[in-house]
């Protein structure tokens, strides 16, 4: 009888370990997972700090971008206070950590919801957001030129619904009497 208990015991705290482990994994590396692609960018603390994860041509991060960003934290994170990560952050000249190079990432400050803004011309920083975006779409995937022109019109408060991205691009110029 002892020994059935003992043997019950044994089996419970190694599937508890192995459950706690799973759940600590899912845990650490699904809420990273979780912000850069379903929170678009951002996490809640990157949220708090007002930054967000892109892809080097403007567009989201996918899944597979964020696994790869994430997986390689490991090192950014050696000898276990970030030494790694700090480092190729000072070292590299586009200041990005090693999982953002390996996942072609950058991290970026988030851009504030511009809803506030007086109509066309009248605030400098919507005109900015607009001439900085005119500026680099070029630079950009059609794909992330589209996505970054619909957010900025989404946020100037008007939809795009079947206009191409030259004709967003037309309409933000002209909300901000750049044309």
């Amino acid at each position: 009888m002892g020994r059935i208990i003992d043997r019950s015991i044994y089996l419970f705290t190694t599937w508890a370990l192995a459950g706690l482990i799973v759940a600590v994994f899912i845990t650490f590396w699904g809420y990273y997972i979780f912000g850069d692609v379903a929170r678009n960018g951002q996490t809640w603390g990157k949220r708090r700090l007002g930054i967000r994860v892109v892809r080097e041509d403007g567009s989201r991060v996918t899944v597979i971008d964020s696994v790869i960003r994430n997986l390689v934290r490991v090192i950014d994170l050696l000898p276990g206070n970030y030494t790694v990560g700090v480092a190729s952050i000072m070292l590299s000249r586009e200041a990005r950590r090693i999982g953002d190079i390996a996942a072609g990432t950058v991290v970026i400050r988030a851009v504030k919801a511009l809803s506030d803004f007086s109509p066309a011309g009248a605030h400098p920083e919507k005109t900015e957001l607009v001439r900085d975006f005119l500026e680099r779409r070029d630079e950009m995937t059609p794909e992330g030129r589209y996505q970054t022109a619909s957010a900025i019109l989404a946020a100037l408060g008007e939809q795009p619904g079947t206009w191409d991205e030259p004709m967003i691009a037309g309409r933000l110029a002209d909300l901000t009497g750049l044309r």
